[in-house]
């Protein structure tokens, strides 16, 4: 990080991994990391300015892994997750907005807020199938697609980066319930997308809950990771809740320790 920036660059260490494994040197791997970081760092904007505003968007995260974080940033608690700001230097580069932050853009935490949610209600999303999500990354005539696929929708931005932030938008849950036709489960695939479930897909929510836990151990990177739960649109009141109350997942814990000491 430069001495003079509050920003500090954030390397993946995987595609290095995959060229040490490949067998380049050290000093190739650390060249390429230098260069990356030179070709994407940007420069520093002027937080005053009044077009700030513009550039700030909502991002959804695990509120228990960033607990840490959140004591000292604007947020909105969401069930078992948070709701927080970031400011969009470009396609590329994002800054999370700091309780420090604030007065450098002159707004209080609630402002910050409030014009994140209106820049990200403001965004082109997409929904569509899982299928055809799928058929693009693998013809179908290579693959048959299961039946749960058939039924899913994924939801993300048209950038495709931060893309879960959508389910805080009211219009986009509900324009999702027409087109899906009933009330839905929501599965948090990523900090980047959610894929969509029709209510009558699953007889037990714990059923999803257990694809998500293993999607999670097996799939995505665990900063990217929102929840091991899986969440309900309930289109009567109008918002998103947990698919499995914390009062069944406790029934259910009771029950597994009778089993035991029978």
């Amino acid at each position: 990080r430069s001495p003079y920036s509050r920003i500090a660059p954030v390397v993946y260490l995987d595609d290095a991994y995959y060229c040490h494994q490949r067998g380049d040197s050290a000093v190739a791997i650390s060249r390429d990391i230098a260069d990356s970081i030179r070709r994407t760092t940007p420069e520093i904007p002027d937080f005053s300015a009044p077009e700030t505003k513009d550039h700030l968007y909502c991002m959804v995260i695990n509120a228990e892994d960033n607990a840490e974080w959140l004591s000292h940033s604007p947020h909105e608690q969401m069930q078992d997750m948070a709701v927080i700001a970031y400011y969009r230097l470009d396609d590329h580069a994002t800054i999370r907005v700091t309780d420090e932050m604030c007065p450098y853009l002159r707004m209080t935490g609630e402002e910050v807020l409030e014009h994140a949610h209106r820049n990200t209600n403001a965004q082109e999303y997409r929904l569509e199938s899982l299928e055809d999500v799928l058929d693009r990354m693998m013809p179908l005539d290579v693959m048959d697609v299961p039946t749960l696929e058939e039924k899913a929708y994924v939801l993300t931005n048209q950038k495709k980066s931060f893309g879960a932030a959508l389910i805080t938008n009211p219009e986009v849950l509900e324009y999702a319930r027409e087109v899906i036709g009933e009330d839905y489960y929501i599965a948090p695939s990523s900090i980047h997308e959610t894929i969509l479930f029709p209510e009558s897909t699953f007889d037990d929510p714990r059923e999803l809950e257990d694809i998500i836990k293993i999607v999670n151990e097996t799939t995505v990177r665990r900063e990217e990771q929102l929840s091991d739960h899986a969440y309900y649109y309930n289109s009567q009141e109008k918002k998103v809740e947990m698919a499995v109350k914390p009062e069944q997942e406790k029934s259910e814990f009771q029950e597994q320790n009778n089993e035991r000491n029978r």
